[in-house]
């Protein structure tokens, strides 16, 4: 994946000092393409040296909106974002500046949706010591939407149960992501990961219990 080419062709528009946020939107959906998750997608040290060249660039004109406009939730969502990303790459600075960026919108709106998702995605693929904020985190945005599935959020209480080693209830979490949304095959490998280590009865099984959504607290 050439990100570098495409991030060049996406910020001849304008120097980067001057990116407007339209432009800085481009940018995060191909960086996101790249280092939005863990491992990053990088298969040089050009690449990696080209992808930090722009995060940086990116991360100070965010900085500056920020600090032009800090009460914009949007604006520091973005460098939340970002920095989660930068997380990926092991960056100095970067998990513990995307949690302060998510705190500060949650501290001013605790139902801001992204942000509750944006910090649980990053606690339940940090560390297992966090998975415990992150399932709360999860049940959280699920409580936005009462009792009508949300799928990014059913899914993160998967990996937030599993990291916690509460594999019955990870193996029903996989079993309902199956239910609701039959049509991802990722989810039925889930189903089989937790499934090893539950001692729920095995699929099939005529006492094998209905997977169930977390009720909303």
């Amino acid at each position: 994946m050439m990100l570098c080419v495409v991030v060049v062709a996406v910020m001849g528009v304008a120097p980067l000092a001057a990116l407007a946020q339209e432009d800085i939107d481009a940018i995060l959906r191909k960086l996101d393409e790249v280092i939005g998750f863990f491992p990053p997608d990088i298969s040089s040290q050009e690449q990696m040296d080209e992808v930090v060249k722009t995060y940086t660039g990116v991360k100070q004109r965010l900085d500056d909106l920020v600090k032009a406009s800090p009460n914009d939730d949007g604006v520091v969502l973005k460098r939340a974002t970002l920095q989660n990303m930068g997380h990926n790459l092991d960056l100095p600075g970067a998990f513990d500046g995307a949690q302060e960026d998510f705190w500060i919108i949650l501290d001013r709106n605790p139902t801001h949706e992204d942000a509750i998702i944006g910090l649980a995605n990053m606690w339940v693929n940090a560390s297992p010591n966090y998975a415990p904020g992150a399932e709360g985190l999860f049940k959280a945005a699920q409580c936005l939407h009462q009792n009508v599935p949300l799928e990014v959020a059913q899914r993160g209480l998967f990996f937030a149960y599993h990291y916690q080693g509460r594999f019955d209830e990870a193996y029903n979490q996989a079993r309902f992501l199956v239910q609701q949304w039959p049509e991802v095959e990722f989810y039925r490998n889930l189903v089989d990961m937790a499934g090893a280590k539950s001692s729920t009865p095995p699929k099939g099984a005529p006492n094998e219990p209905k997977p169930t959504m977390v009720a909303c607290k």
